[in-house]
């Protein structure tokens, strides 16, 4: 997800249930809504650059949406699961 100001909003990805990968290189909103990653039901990993400014509580509470993704984060660390 990249060329657009912020990310604000993960609700549309879930029109697209067979992703498997996402990439986030933007910066993302503080209090954008992580829940919606749990309804996509082929997510096996997800990545975030250094520019997506993820926190450390966004990166835990990740963690328990996707419990059998790969989630990859340029400041926090990469947990593999699955």
């Amino acid at each position: 997800i990249f060329d657009c100001d912020e990310l604000k909003d993960f609700e549309p990805l879930t029109n697209v249930p067979s992703l498997k990968t996402i990439v986030v290189n933007i910066e993302m909103a503080d209090d954008i809504d992580l829940r919606p990653l749990a309804q996509l039901p082929h997510l096996e990993e997800i990545h975030f650059t250094q520019w997506s400014f993820l926190t450390e509580q966004q990166f835990q509470l990740l963690q328990d949406l996707l419990p059998d993704a790969t989630i990859i984060s340029e400041v926090h660390g990469t947990t593999t699961r699955g």
